[in-house]
C-alpha cells in the first residue's frame, strides 16, 4: 500500500511539472478558446469554428514563456528570436511580449489565423501578462 501511494504522489508530481500553461483555463475558455495539450508550451484552439468556413478553422495558437536570470541572457535570447525571424521571415508567425526577465510568446501555424485572429489574441494575452500577480 505504502509503494502505491508512493508511486501515485510521483504520478501527480510529475503531471504538476510537465504542466507548463502559461494562462490558466478559465481565461483561456474567457477568450473562446480551449487548451487542447500541455509539453513544453501551451497550445490552444477556439472553441467555436469560423463561421462560413470549412470544419479545419478553428484558429490554435501556441504559447509559451522563457525566463532568464539576468537581463542580458534575456537580451541575448531576443537577438536570437531576431535572427531567427529574419531567415524564416515569411514563416514565422510568433510575437513576443517581455515583461520582467521572461519573454512571452504566441504564435499560431496558419497565416490567416495570424492575419485575422492573432492581433486580437495577442491584446489579451498581453493584458493578461501584464496584471498585476494575483490578480
Amino acid at each position: 500500500m505504502k509503494i502505491l501511494s508512493i508511486c501515485i504522489m510521483l504520478l501527480l508530481s510529475s503531471y504538476a511539472i510537465a504542466d507548463n500553461r502559461v494562462v490558466d483555463e478559465k481565461t483561456i475558455n474567457d477568450w473562446g478558446y480551449r487548451t487542447v495539450s500541455v509539453d513544453k508550451v501551451q497550445f490552444i484552439k477556439r472553441i467555436k469554428k469560423v463561421p462560413g468556413t470549412g470544419p479545419a478553422y478553428y484558429p490554435r495558437f501556441t504559447l509559451w514563456k522563457e525566463c532568464f536570470d539576468d537581463i542580458e541572457l534575456l537580451e541575448k535570447r531576443m537577438s536570437e528570436v531576431k535572427i531567427e525571424v529574419s531567415k524564416m521571415r515569411d514563416y514565422d508567425y510568433r510575437r513576443m511580449i517581455v515583461r520582467n526577465n521572461c519573454i512571452y510568446f504566441i504564435s499560431t501555424d496558419s497565416q490567416y489565423f495570424r492575419l485575422e485572429f492573432q492581433p486580437k489574441m495577442y491584446e489579451l494575452y498581453k493584458k493578461y501578462i501584464e496584471l498585476p500577480v494575483g490578480s
